[in-house]
């Protein structure tokens, strides 16, 4: 296993913006000095991690707004993800208040007490208990097919397609890159996500998912790309979250969902 140094190190490494990386290890100095144990340092790190990655702003640059879309966001990606199983899922209550606790002590550090006593506040009328997703916010098989034909673009359609078709958030499906998606001998595609937890150096685990509403978009959308880009570990989709945010709510918006 990684040194629990070396892992900080690595995973701070990782961090896209430099003052996201600071603001980090301020949040792990603090932990410290506060003698949490070395499994939360690394929950809370992992979680900070990827939602910086889902960010298209520094940490401290971010308002609340902002910061409340992320986390209905969340409770609508696992909810429609269940609906795919006929399974009621909801972001359970633990983890959604695990969340909203990171987010206030990274809110009290940047902006101060009374900043992020409003940020809880606000927080809390989401329903940190109950999460508020109705049944009608869920989408059929049939309301999903619409919103992928309603995006405007071949990119978009593949993109909403993906995250349709495995549940997956907005930040995996971004983070693809063409050699992540494998061709099966009847034509079908399987993706495979690299999640964020390492197990050892230079290890990560995977996660695949096939593929069945995007099949036709995912064979047009690499059908206009040469052997060797579809082979390579270039991204497929060239747009940040808060723009892919916007795509697949105007496309759910075209589609009357």
């Amino acid at each position: 296993m990684m040194n629990f140094d070396v892992f900080l190190q690595h995973k701070l490494s990782k961090f896209c913006r430099d003052r996201d990386r600071e603001i980090a290890q301020q949040l792990l100095d603090w932990m410290k000095q506060k003698r949490h144990s070395e499994i939360r340092q690394r929950a809370v790190l992992e979680f900070v991690s990827g939602f910086c990655r889902d960010m298209d702003q520094p940490l401290d640059e971010l308002d609340i707004e902002d910061i409340k879309r992320w986390m209905y966001g969340e409770h609508l990606r696992v909810a429609n993800n269940g609906a795919r199983f006929g399974k009621p899922y909801l972001l359970k209550p633990r983890t959604f208040n695990n969340y909203r606790e990171i987010l206030m002590n990274i809110y009290k550090m940047l902006k101060g007490e009374d900043e992020a006593k409003a940020f809880l506040k606000s927080l809390e009328m989401m329903g940190g208990i109950e999460p508020s997703i109705s049944e009608d916010e869920i989408l059929t098989e049939e309301e999903r097919f619409r919103a992928v034909k309603a995006a405007k673009t071949l990119q978009d359609q593949c993109m909403i397609a993906i995250l349709a078709d495995t549940g997956a958030r907005i930040s995996e499906v971004l983070k693809l890159r063409f050699c992540d998606i494998h061709p099966h001998e009847d034509g079908r595609f399987r993706v495979i996500f690299q999640t964020s937890k390492m197990t050892g150096v230079g290890k990560a685990p995977r996660r695949e998912n096939p593929l069945y509403i995007a099949i036709g978009y995912v064979r047009q959308y690499l059908a206009s790309f040469d052997k060797d880009m579809l082979q390579s570990e270039e991204k497929m989709f060239q747009c940040g979250y808060n723009g892919a945010y916007r795509i697949i709510v105007q496309a759910g918006k075209d589609a009357g969902v």
